[in-house]
Formats: structure tokens, sequence, C-alpha cells
């Protein structure tokens, strides 16, 4: 076999050979990349299903809520409108006591450090003033808001705006002893108002005159213990006033229907001497 055949069948045998190698490699790695292939694919199932199963799980639990954080969040907002109810209770309160004397000094200090300061007092101020705009002819809406400028008045150091705060009461007092002249609460609260203006107001006959008629507006119904300071203080405007005659006429009339009252009987044994 000469040179030329050898090569040839060489190079045939080598190709041979590569070829059936390179199928033998093929179908080795191929069944390798099959296994490979099924394993991965199995692993993703699996993960697939975990998943889901979580995903269900996660689905129907039921949230898990952090009670010491849900006990501690709540709205800033919401905080303050309880904190401004719990004031404007304290304050009713406080007012209440005040109108029925039976209040401490504690609380009494309490009250003008509100009536002075406090929002809650303002806002109360405002609802009452709103309530008589719309019931202009209601007395009980009247007193109520007069009696709120009274305590605004006592809560103040002497100053002009305290005849500011008198003047504001007045007015509802007036409107009310025009719907009821017999009106007793506004009446003698007109009365004694108008005493406690300082002199050079002249405002002492106004008040003397007021004083006169809740005389007898009392004289027409059953005697209330209120009553007596009617007469005690109607004499006191007729001393200061240099009128001494109507002073002891006023302390008799009042002994006539309190004849026990040791203030009307002291004052009586004075203008006697």
């Amino acid at each position: 076999m000469n040179h030329s055949i050898k090569i040839c069948i060489g190079i045939f045998l080598t190709v041979a050979l590569i070829t059936i190698g390179g199928c033998t490699l093929y179908r080795s790695s191929k069944n390798s990349s099959d296994s490979t292939k099924s394993q991965t694919d199995e692993m993703l199932e699996v993960e697939k299903t975990k998943s889901n199963h979580t995903h269900q799980v996660h689905a129907s639990a039921p949230p898990i809520i952090n009670e010491r954080e849900d006990e501690f969040s709540v709205p800033e907002e919401s905080r303050q409108i309880k904190d401004q109810n719990n004031r404007s209770t304290r304050l009713d309160h406080l007012v209440s006591a005040f109108n029925s004397n039976d209040m401490s000094d504690d609380e009494q200090i309490e009250l003008w450090e509100m009536v002075r300061n406090s929002d809650e007092f303002q806002n109360k101020v405002n609802a009452s003033e709103l309530n008589v705009s719309k019931k202009p002819t209601d007395i009980a809406a009247k007193m109520e808001l007069s009696e709120l400028y009274i305590l605004k008045l006592l809560s103040l150091p002497d100053s002009p705006e305290r005849g500011i705060w008198a003047g504001k009461a007045e007015t509802q007092w007036t409107d009310v002893l025009q719907i009821d002249p017999d009106n007793w609460d506004a009446r003698k609260n007109t009365a004694l108002t108008l005493s406690q203006y300082p002199d050079f107001l002249n405002r002492q006959d106004e008040s003397i005159n007021h004083y006169e008629k809740l005389v007898e507006v009392q004289s027409r119904m059953e005697p209330e213990e209120k009553f007596q300071d009617t007469y005690l203080e109607l004499t006191r405007m007729y001393l200061k006033k240099g009128n001494r005659i109507s002073a002891q006429q006023t302390i008799l009339e009042g002994l006539a229907f309190f004849p026990d009252n040791s203030q009307l009987l002291q004052q009586s044994r004075a203008l006697s001497e």
C-alpha cells in the first residue's frame, strides 16, 4: 500500500473516530443536559408548590396586630379633642359650683385661671352668645350669658376692662326686664352691679331705683332667705346718699318679713342711736 493510500485511510479512520466520538459525546451531553433540566424542573416545581402554599397561608392567616403599638397610636388630633372635652367638663363643674356657693379655695383659684386664660371659657362665651342671638327672647339663655360676663369681670383686677364686662351683663339684664319686669334675678343683679360703680360715675340713683322696685316685687312674693340682702343693700345706698329716714324705713320693712335676721336687727339698733 503506497504512502498516499495510507494517508487517506488514516484520515478516513481519524474522521470516523472523531464522528463516532462526537456522536457519543453529543448523546452523553444531551442525556446529561436532559437530566439536569429534569432535575431543575423538579426543583422549580417544588419551589413553586412551597411558594403557593406560603401565599395561601399568609392570605388566610389573620393580620398580626401589635397591641402595644395600637394602644399608643391614637392620632394627636383625637388626643387634643379628648383633652379639650375634659377641660370643658371641668369648667362646667367649676361654674356650677361657683353659682351654688359650694367650692373650695383651690377650686376658686382654678376657676379664675380658666376664666382668664383658657380657650374653653371663651368657647363657652361664644356658644352662649350664639344661643342668645338665635333665641333673643329666651330669658334663661340671657341670664346664663350674663353670668359668664360677670365671671369674667370678677376674674379681672380693678381696671376699665371690668366696666366693659359689667356693661355686657347689664345689657342682658335690661333685655330680661323688658320681657319680665318682675324677674328677681335680673333686677337684683342690675341694682347690685350699679351700686359697685365709682361715685364719680353717678350710678347710685339708678341702683336705688332698682332696689326700690325689687322691694316692691318681693312684697308680692313668698319670702325667701335671699330677699334679706335687698333691704340691707338698699339701706346702705340710702345712707351713702345721706338719706337716713329712708334707710330706717327700709330696715323696718325688712324686719316685718324677717324679724329674726341678726343683720337687720343690728342695723336697726345702729340707726336708732
